[in-house]
């Protein structure tokens, strides 16, 4: 990864416990940091596309 220094993704590493991840992959791999969204398309911070399946299910109009 690249360095993290005064980024989001560093700030995400030393300070945010995510409780569904394995930790030593996410310490080598480094955080899923999302950039932008269109639609129902979003973007992480290295420009990579991708379709977001999720948002959904936490939308009821009941």
């Amino acid at each position: 990864m690249d360095t993290l220094s005064n980024s989001l993704a560093a700030a995400d590493m030393a300070h945010t416990l995510h409780p569904n991840t394995n930790l030593r992959a996410h310490e080598a791999q480094g955080p899923m940091v999302i950039a932008r969204g269109e639609g129902i398309r979003v973007w992480d911070d290295k420009g990579k596309e991708y379709i977001e399946g999720l948002a959904g299910l936490w939308s009821v109009g009941a």
